[in-house]
């Protein structure tokens, strides 16, 4: 999905850079680049990615998440591993997620990257293991 529609007004709104947002139908995350992980979150919710291509990139794991300490998450990764595109970097139990009324939603953010937008090349049902397909455009001044 378009950055726009992610409920969160700071991720919709690009405050935290750009990128997209995906509608999980199950549980495992995947790395949308290969690259080096920089950082786990304390509270389990999001990973911290510096691609191989040289952007920082924040997986973050559904929306509102970051106040349930980590509970419907399993990590895979630690700081320091290098990953490939596509391979598993962490498991949300979504029941648990919605159990706890947060949305599911993943937010995929290029922290990195403030001065542009992201334009993704498909849009709709895509598999985990697809490539990634985007190009950056210089934000309007």
């Amino acid at each position: 999905m378009a950055l726009e529609e992610i409920s969160d007004p700071l991720f919709a709104e690009g405050a935290m850079g750009t990128g997209f947002g995906v509608t999980p139908e199950h549980g495992e995350i995947v790395s949308p680049v290969g690259g080096v992980i920089k950082e786990v979150f304390p509270t389990r919710h999001a990973i911290l990615i510096f691609s191989n291509e040289g952007t920082e990139l924040l997986v973050h794991m559904g929306i509102g998440t970051m106040r349930l300490n980590g509970e419907p998450f399993e990590i895979q990764v630690k700081p320091g591993d290098s990953v490939t595109a596509g391979q598993r970097i962490a498991v949300m139990d979504l029941e648990a997620v919605k159990a706890h009324g947060c949305d599911t939603t993943i937010a995929v953010i290029f922290t990195s990257v403030m001065d542009r937008s992201l334009v993704l090349d498909q849009y709709g049902k895509v598999h985990c293991a697809d490539p990634l397909s985007f190009h950056f455009i210089n934000k309007l001044q």
